[in-house]
């Protein structure tokens, strides 16, 4: 192993000395001026204390490096930065001059990588240190034990030299409060921040706990709030307590770019978004790269020039926003990645009461949000009661109003329940029965209407995202396969005229849906009948009253086409005043056309001529 050195200085001179002795003797006994990989790998795993971690992703054997730092047992990551600072240092002892250090540095990898897949290295594989200790900067802390072991104790050593912790750690920890004005800032904050509610409290404190061990349990955490409450605070708060180094600003949105998620590491403790636009929507290649990171599943991220990037983390999750982002998939594979937490309570930005005022400017002073620098001391009373007080859990507490608001805005966000709130408003579920053609060409119109940017999904997956409404819509699904149905039941140019432009009705043999509840009967036909005999019917028509004409008219009923006839001019004449309306009140809107969503929506009370 590696002896610890006093300052940065040392450990370069002692580099340079080794590589200076060892040289000669690697070109039998001549000296090296020329720069060669398997010089450079040969050095670079003589004089460090290199070890490497082993992925398999997609069937391909992958490694990560990293290297002990030189002031102490613990490692950082061997990144391309310092890898090329490394060389240079070999480079510097060798004498050599004239190299390509960005080439050296691709080769030096696969030559590494080689030589581990053979065991013909010095390097030793990661050792991970056990669930339960947890690195401080002063010691390390024993979460089963709630013992607490001092940076120049045995145990600390021991712990140490067996397993590979990394120089990633900002925190100290306080066996009993050090500054009580500080813990009780703290202490104040969080109870005004939670509204008094003991479980949203509790679930935050174990999301601190989780962004100190570095184990974010596969959850990805929402939070929006109202307004002036101490949102942003919290967030900044959760930075802190995972330190500069091992946060990586990331929004969800950004999911599937790869120069934006390269940047996460095995250190990386905390990834957190904190400038999601209102109305953001997620992309299907997002969430696939939000299910894979979440669950700490590694994938390969292109990265220009070098290597692919082998992305994998168990960090903490955290998205703050206004307005919950749209994303285009539903169910269990989302809601149990999610929790979703809106944050109620007073608003403190104009507040005149002088403590509240203090209790905030304090809080952005500790937080660096007013000046250089974190007060770290702060800091470290947060983290301190949160090991003190959170007792070690393998599943978040998540309260059941939580859950709740989780899978409300799971769904409410999700393309088909979109498409169910549309449909439900133009009054496609009016129909005693629907189309499986019909539903999935509904809803591929719709999305390329409202969601111009999205993949529209297969008809397979339609299908099967439909079926789970069936239920709630009061359809099911029947046996046997048929091409057409009644007039009464069905008709698609009450859809075409009124709910879906550009809608074309596939003629086929198909899959029917029939409704089980609030069917249109004989009953309805009948009183409906009977209104119009008496002039009883408004000039402007629900969908169910217009199904029900245009199922009287197919049986010869004079009365419901006479009615239809004298409708016509009613029809024209509010759509010229449609149209005039449009024109003059949005004359930016006229330029680009007019939306074929807002015209049918605005048309579907009016009986078609």
């Amino acid at each position: 192993m590696m002896k610890l050195f006093d300052t940065k200085d040392d450990f370069k001179n002692h580099i340079k000395s080794l590589v200076r002795k060892a040289s000669p003797l690697l070109n039998e006994g001549k000296p090296v001026t020329t720069l060669r990989t398997p010089e450079v790998v040969e050095h670079l795993d003589t004089c460090l204390d290199l070890i490497y971690e082993k992925e398999i992703v997609e069937s391909t054997v992958t490694f990560r490096w990293y290297y002990r730092n030189y002031d102490s047992y613990l490692y950082n990551e061997l990144t391309s930065n310092e890898l090329k600072g490394l060389i240079r240092l070999v480079a510097k002892g060798i004498g050599a001059k004239n190299y390509d250090l960005a080439k050296i540095a691709y080769s030096v990898v696969d030559e590494l990588n080689a030589g581990a897949s053979y065991d013909e290295l010095k390097a030793k594989p990661y050792k991970k240190p056990p669930w339960n200790y947890v690195l401080t900067v002063n010691g390390i802390f024993n979460l089963k034990s709630a013992e607490f072991y001092t940076i120049d104790s045995d145990k600390y050593k021991q712990l140490v030299t067996t397993y590979h912790f990394f120089n990633n750690v900002t925190i100290s920890y306080y066996e009993k409060p050090h500054n009580k004005s500080k813990f009780e800032l703290y202490k104040t904050y969080m109870d005004s921040l939670c509204n008094g509610e003991e479980d949203l409290q509790k679930l935050l404190k174990q999301g601190m706990f989780a962004v100190i061990e570095g184990n974010g349990r596969h959850k990805y955490f929402m939070i929006s709030g109202d307004p002036g409450i101490g949102k942003s605070t919290l967030g900044y708060l959760f930075m802190a307590l995972a330190g500069q180094a091992n946060t990586k600003i990331l929004n969800i949105d950004k999911l599937a770019n790869n120069n934006a998620i390269n940047a996460i590491s095995p250190q990386t403790r905390l990834i957190i978004g904190d400038d999601l636009k209102n109305n953001a929507k997620i992309s299907d290649d997002a969430i696939t790269n939000y299910k894979i990171l979440v669950d700490g599943n590694a994938l390969s991220a292109e990265v220009k020039y070098e290597h692919n990037r082998i992305i994998k983390t168990n960090a903490f999750w955290m998205q703050m926003m206004n307005e919950a982002p749209r994303i285009y998939e539903a169910g269990e594979a989302i809601t149990d990645r999610t929790i979703f937490i809106h944050l109620k309570g007073k608003n403190h930005r104009n507040d005149k009461e002088v403590a509240a005022k203090e209790m905030a400017k304090r809080l952005d002073d500790y937080l660096g949000r007013r000046s250089n620098g974190i007060d770290q001391e702060f800091i470290n009373e947060i983290a301190s009661d949160v090991l003190r007080s959170i007792k070690y859990f393998d599943e978040f507490d998540i309260p059941e109003s939580i859950k709740k608001a989780t899978a409300n805005m799971v769904n409410e966000n999700n393309w088909m329940h979109q498409f169910i709130e549309h449909a439900t408003e133009v009054g496609l579920f009016e129909f005693n029965t629907l189309k499986q053609s019909t539903i999935v060409s509904c809803v591929e119109l719709f999305l390329k209407e409202t969601n111009p940017g999205m993949t529209i999904p297969a008809a397979r997956r339609i299908v099967k995202e439909w079926k789970k409404q069936l239920d709630n819509l009061g359809y099911k699904e029947e046996t046997v396969r048929q091409r057409s149905v009644p007039v009464i039941d069905y008709n698609a140019d009450i859809i075409k005229n009124y709910m879906f432009g550009g809608f074309n009705d596939k003629n086929t043999m198909t899959t029917m849906y029939s409704k089980t509840r609030g069917r249109i009967d004989d009953k309805n036909i009948k009183k409906f009948e009977a209104e119009l005999e008496q002039g009883l019917v408004p000039k402007e028509l629900s969908i169910r009253q217009m199904i029900m004409l245009e199922h009287l008219i197919s049986k010869g009923n004079l009365t419901a086409a006479s009615y239809k006839t004298d409708a016509k001019w009613t029809w024209i004449i509010k759509f010229i005043f449609f149209l005039i309306k449009n024109l003059t009140e949005n004359q930016k809107r006229a330029r680009t056309g007019f939306s074929r969503t807002n015209l049918m929506n605005y048309l579907v009370r009016i009986p078609s001529s």
